[in-house]
């Protein structure tokens, strides 16, 4: 196997050209990675906001998402809704049970677009939580 020059080079070398290496990304995932996070700590907000019943409102957003998202009748929505609850309450996992809905939440805000983000902070802000 032959050598290159790029095998001889120092550490320090190396690290200084891997620092000018740029790989541009496309202007939709960082505009999709800006949303999430926006969306995220806007839920958060929220959340936190209110001291009292935080896991109401928790349940209350997946809800909301579950509502905006999912397709088919209200009685298909409400079963998934309980299944997602169950699955949260029944886990062995502590992290899963602490955070909540929160854990759906943030799964959830992943997969849907942009679009469907705002459309969500709109509703969540008609319904004045």
């Amino acid at each position: 196997m032959k050598k290159l020059i790029w095998d001889k080079l120092p550490d320090c070398l190396l690290d200084k050209i891997y620092n000018y290496i740029y790989f541009p990304q496309s202007k939709s995932l960082l505009d999709d990675i800006v949303s999430y996070k926006y969306t995220i700590d806007y839920i958060l907000n929220i959340i936190n906001d209110n001291e009292y019943y935080p896991h109401v409102y928790t349940w209350y957003i997946l809800w909301s998402i579950i509502i905006l998202i999912e397709k088919g009748l209200n009685s298909t929505k409400a079963e998934k809704m309980e299944k997602l609850q169950y699955f949260v309450m029944n886990n062995n996992n502590k992290m899963i049970q602490k955070e909540g809905g929160l854990y759906w939440i943030k799964r959830y805000i992943k997969k849907i677009s942009k679009n469907d983000r705002e459309n969500l902070i709109k509703i969540l802000n008609l319904n004045n939580i």
